[in-house]
């Protein structure tokens, strides 16, 4: 209960003071607009926070009567599982003297998918200034493809990819194709694509990784 109070009383003072040096990946957790966590708001991200930080298993219920918990939490870091089909990362990262936060949503019906969203630290978005492009389909193909461009797509509308954002800013990107298409489909495409791609997080942007 203490220290649901003191989240609480910080949550009530972020709207007046300035983000302190000690920003952390719970309390921008705890801080995030609604519409970042739709399923859980703020007092449930409190709770799942001193769940996790006692090292009970109990979840949390969401707003959809579906349970919640957190899985990992750092300092930089926090992962949660909101329901049973998607999941969320959230990252800080460094920009100079400035705090990005990157939030990773993943779902898992009927095939892995994420996307991925950038905020400052007082949760603004920062979808403007682009600090990530998604790959095409050009990015994903191998130079064995030359040639092959058109028969792959038409055989892939789009690529669902799984993406996994470590601490150091290392970001990488899996496609789970071979759970969307159909076998024969995908064994025309599997040998013209790159399994993964990777980027890594450098002066403000993710930068992919040759």
């Amino acid at each position: 209960m203490i220290k649901r109070l003191a989240a609480a009383a910080m949550l009530a003072l972020a709207a007046t003071f300035p983000i302190s040096a000690q920003y952390n990946a719970g309390q921008a957790f705890i801080e995030a607009p609604r519409d970042v966590f739709p399923l859980v708001n703020a007092m449930t991200r409190m709770d799942m926070i001193d769940y996790f930080e006692s090292g009970s298993q109990t979840p949390s219920n969401n707003v959809m009567e579906g349970k919640s918990r957190i899985t990992e939490m750092s300092p930089t870091m926090l992962k949660a599982e909101i329901s049973p089909v998607s999941s969320y990362t959230l990252t800080l990262l460094p920009a100079g003297r400035d705090t990005i936060v990157a939030v990773i949503q993943t779902l898992n019906v009927p095939f892995v998918d994420s996307s991925i969203q950038f905020y400052t630290d007082s949760w603004d978005s920062l979808e403007k200034k682009k600090p990530f492009t998604a790959p095409t389909l050009a990015d994903w193909l191998l130079p064995a493809a030359k040639g092959h461009e058109k028969d792959i797509e038409n055989v892939i509308d789009f690529i669902p990819v799984a993406y996994n954002l470590e601490s150091n800013g290392r970001l990488t990107l899996t496609h789970s194709l071979i759970d969307m298409l159909v076998e024969d489909d995908f064994d025309k495409v599997k040998e013209y694509l790159r399994p993964t791609l990777s980027y890594q997080w450098k002066g403000g942007k993710m930068v992919m990784m040759k």
